[in-house]
């Protein structure tokens, strides 16, 4: 599921005329979409705790998220510079952005949820870990993804968009995969 969920923005970005700013869009609704899972987990193995942990954990992801989102901005609108390479696009249109990137986030909710039930779930994860392990899971994710995104930011004007979309969701799909293990193994290492 989760080399199928970043298979589709590749297909986007060939065949659909997803540009760079539509990508980055994804990534960062699929880091609301692990948030708002993150949050399921918390409430899950927290119960009562989780009245006092979801609050903060909001305000603390909303305002990474908020400054992820200014980020991918200010990215594209210096890659702009250099050859037309998405546009950022005026607020009456951002309902038509989401849409035209609906499928992949709908493929995201579905990957993320397969991933939730068969490690959460399925696996017990829940016995090991703290709201405090989810929320740098989060985190650490975003961290993760801006590194990609400036280093790939500074090597795009080098190439033709459509290779540099091309390679930055081949690198995502290392970075994912890589850090999907990780979180797992650890997890059954614990058990």
């Amino acid at each position: 599921a989760l080399v199928s969920a970043n298979i589709l923005p590749i297909y986007g970005v060939l065949y659909l005329g997803w540009d760079a700013y539509l990508l980055f869009l994804l990534f960062w609704t699929e880091t609301i979409v692990i948030s708002l899972y993150t949050i399921l987990k918390i409430i899950l193995s927290h119960r009562w705790g989780s009245v006092l942990i979801v609050p903060f954990f909001i305000a603390v992801v909303g305002v990474v998220l908020l400054v992820h989102f200014v980020f991918i901005t200010v990215v594209i609108l210096y890659l702009q510079q250099f050859f037309d390479f998405g546009q950022i696009h005026s607020y009456e249109t951002i309902g038509h952005q989401f849409l035209t990137i609906m499928p992949g986030i709908l493929v995201l909710v579905f990957s993320h949820g397969v991933s939730f039930f068969v490690n959460y779930i399925k696996r017990h994860e829940n016995n090991n870990h703290t709201a405090s392990d989810y929320t740098k899971t989060v985190l650490h994710r975003i961290v993760i993804m801006h590194t990609a995104i400036l280093m790939f930011s500074f090597l795009g004007p080098l190439f033709p968009s459509i290779i540099f979309l091309t390679c930055l969701m081949t690198v995502k799909i290392i970075f994912e995969i890589r850090a999907h293990k990780n979180e797992h193994s650890i997890t059954l290492i614990r058990n």
